[in-house]
């Protein structure tokens, strides 16, 4: 089975009033419906993109990871 990831949405102001981006994400889901294809929203930690995303029947699935810093002291305290 293949995947399909999509990264970004952007479009003009008409666009959004004429929800191209429902469009288009229904057309991928559509085409792809009867086959093991897994379509990854890439996620967001925006309340609206997420929630925009849901709508589709996306499952949020966090991933977590680990941050170091490992600049030497007193640089370290200025990021």
């Amino acid at each position: 089975p293949g995947s399909i990831t999509l990264l970004f949405i952007a479009g003009t102001h008409e666009g959004r009033e004429q929800k191209v981006s429902h469009y288009v994400i229904n057309e991928i889901i559509r085409t792809n419906a009867s086959t093991k294809t897994v379509l990854d929203f890439a996620g967001s930690s925006l309340h609206s993109v997420a929630r925009f995303i849901e709508s589709f029947g996306a499952k949020n699935h966090p991933y977590y990871r680990i941050y170091r810093n490992n600049l030497f002291w007193p640089v370290r305290m200025l990021k």
